[in-house]
């Protein structure tokens, strides 16, 4: 429970109180033979003055939501006895304490969880410069031409098609004449490591 580290979880001498005499009527056979085993067990704890666990806080806040009307039967009726072995009006009103506080504590655990989750890694750098390559497939006319080329990065436009260059290696051409390689790497791979140096040289970069 190291979440609810800072509620206090041992019963109030008012809850202590009434599980004693929830104990007591039990005993002399008022609760009869419909009372759970394990809710009187807790009333023995619970007037002992163990601390109450998470779950049977939720449990005992549940049962004085249901059985409200239990307070109000007469004091030797199984529906009294039982409201006093779940700790009375004390336990009411401190079972509904211990859920507000519990809830908080798992909502601010929850806020802090999502704060905690670790960024979105920030995208790889892609650089764009204005780099020669001899190709006789790029151009009409064949030759040196001139295109845009984008290392390690990705684009918004459409490709008009694919080109497989070297193995393991595909360009893909757009329709505005842009050629965007795969990555750094592969783009040493068909331009060569001078091209390659010269056009990531922040001073080179064009829009």
């Amino acid at each position: 429970m190291a979440r609810y580290d800072h509620i206090d979880f041992v019963p109030p001498q008012g809850v202590r109180e009434a599980c004693m005499r929830g104990v007591a009527l039990h005993e002399q056979g008022v609760t009869g033979d419909g009372i759970d085993d394990d809710t009187v067990a807790w009333a023995r704890r619970l007037a002992r003055g163990e601390r109450v666990t998470a779950a049977k806080a939720r449990k005992m806040a549940r049962f004085f939501g249901r059985n409200q009307r239990f307070a109000a039967e007469p004091k030797d009726s199984p529906a009294w006895a039982s409201w006093q072995l779940w700790g009375g009006h004390a336990g009411d009103a401190w079972s509904e304490k211990l859920v507000a506080q519990m809830d908080a504590a798992d909502e601010a655990s929850a806020t802090a969880s999502e704060v905690a989750q670790p960024a979105a890694a920030e995208p790889r750098t892609a650089f764009r410069a204005r780099v020669p390559m001899l190709t006789d497939y790029l151009s009409e006319s064949g030759g040196l031409a001139m295109y845009f080329v984008t290392f390690g990065g990705a684009t918004d436009e459409s490709p008009t098609h694919d080109v497989r260059v070297a193995d393991g290696v595909t360009l893909t051409f757009y329709a505005d004449g842009r050629l965007f390689a795969l990555s750094v790497d592969d783009a040493r791979r068909v331009v060569g490591e001078d091209i390659v140096t010269a056009a990531t040289d922040p001073a080179l970069q064009c829009e």
